[in-house]
């Protein structure tokens, strides 16, 4: 494999390729593939799946700093929580 397939891979599966989560089912989905992910991008970038990269779709100017306050990470939250939830 070469690090471009790797790449590609990564986004894919942590789903920054343009295919967001939006769903609870995609959410469970995208948790139980990864087994792990951050909840917000860090600072600095490690190459680790985020929830909010996941909902956005992208992990291209996703919010850093104070991500948790910024009105673009309401949805993904909302999501998250649900899914802790069930």
């Amino acid at each position: 494999m070469t690090s471009d397939e790797l790449i590609q891979l990564r986004r894919e599966k942590w789903h920054v390729n343009g295919n967001p989560v939006r769903t609870l089912d995609d959410a469970r989905s995208f948790i139980e593939s990864v087994g792990f992910c951050l909840t917000y991008p860090s600072q600095p970038p490690m190459s680790l799946p985020t929830f909010l990269g996941a909902w956005h779709g992208s992990d291209e100017r996703l919010p850093q700093h104070r991500a948790f306050l910024d009105p673009r990470a309401r949805d993904a939250t909302d999501l998250m929580v649900r899914l802790l939830r069930d």
